[in-house]
């Protein structure tokens, strides 16, 4: 739903695929059996005796919603009794069904609005993706501006909101207000930047601001001049490029790689695995 200009909190609040099936195969039980006792109870009412079978299936059909034109005093039979009770019953599951998705979605962006504590991770890529999961490991975790559906995120307890990173609206949807840690890795530094600065103005208190930004000497400048230093409520900022990140990884991830033999065989090293694996997360 919309949490503010161009901001969409997408949820896993739709309701699950079996739960709708069950209801549908509810309403078809209960539109053979209201058929077949209408029948049966048309054929003594000498009014509806002639009824032809569109009659039937129309008043078959008003069962639902609790309205049937012919029905008259009891008797009405084992299957017209039973329908009668089972065809509302699945028109009340199907409402409630469609109401809850719409308010427990919205109800998922008011949460995300006043959450305290949490990651927010900005950034489409994978790497974005794969910072996330990390994250949701040990705190709540929401992703902006990723490609990566709601249904795949919410399996590694990622909430995805979408929307520009740099519109004010997308992060007060992502409850940066109340965030413990930003993660900026968009692949435009000047997006990344954007975002540093945005939260600075949204945040309430003790926030650690990381942002890419894959120019070397930039980097260095910006840390020279100080401004990952805290700031004004515990506001922190500091700058990071995918190669620093590469840097270290190498030599970390170079030595708990174990070639078997078709690889030595084929004249591939660790570096060179290392190397796609970097490449794959988006390093």
């Amino acid at each position: 739903m919309p949490a503010g200009t161009g901001a969409v909190v997408n949820t896993d609040a739709a309701t699950p695929l079996r739960l709708w099936m069950v209801t549908a195969g509810l309403s078809v039980i209960a539109a053979l059996l209201g058929y077949v006792g209408l029948t049966d109870y048309l054929n003594k009412q000498p009014e509806y005796a002639g009824a032809e079978p569109f009659d039937r299936l129309y008043y078959t059909l008003q069962l639902f919603i609790l309205s049937p034109t012919p029905l008259g005093p009891p008797p009405y039979g084992p299957m017209l009794s039973i329908a009668m009770y089972l065809a509302p019953l699945t028109t009340v599951l199907a409402v409630l069904q469609a109401v809850s998705a719409v308010f427990r979605a919205r109800f998922a962006a008011w949460v995300l609005l006043r959450k305290r504590g949490h990651s927010v991770v900005v950034g489409a890529g994978p790497a974005a993706f794969v910072l996330a999961r990390r994250l949701a490991e040990t705190r709540p975790t929401v992703l902006v501006g990723s490609r990566i559906g709601s249904d795949v995120a919410s399996r590694d307890a990622v909430r995805i909101v979408d929307g520009d990173p740099t519109d004010e609206a997308t992060l007060r949807a992502a409850g940066v207000r109340g965030a413990a840690q930003v993660f900026a890795l968009d692949n435009s530094g000047a997006v990344n930047a954007s975002v540093a600065l945005l939260v600075r103005s949204l945040h309430h208190a003790g926030v650690a601001v990381y942002a890419r930004a894959d120019e070397g000497d930039l980097v260095a400048a910006l840390r020279a001049r100080r401004l990952g230093v805290d700031g004004h409520n515990g506001y922190r900022l500091d700058f990071f490029s995918i190669e620093d990140v590469a840097a270290v990884a190498l030599p970390v991830l170079r030595h708990r790689i174990l070639l078997n033999f078709q690889a030595e065989a084929d004249g591939i090293d660790t570096d060179q695995i290392v190397a796609r694996l970097l490449e794959t997360v988006g390093v």
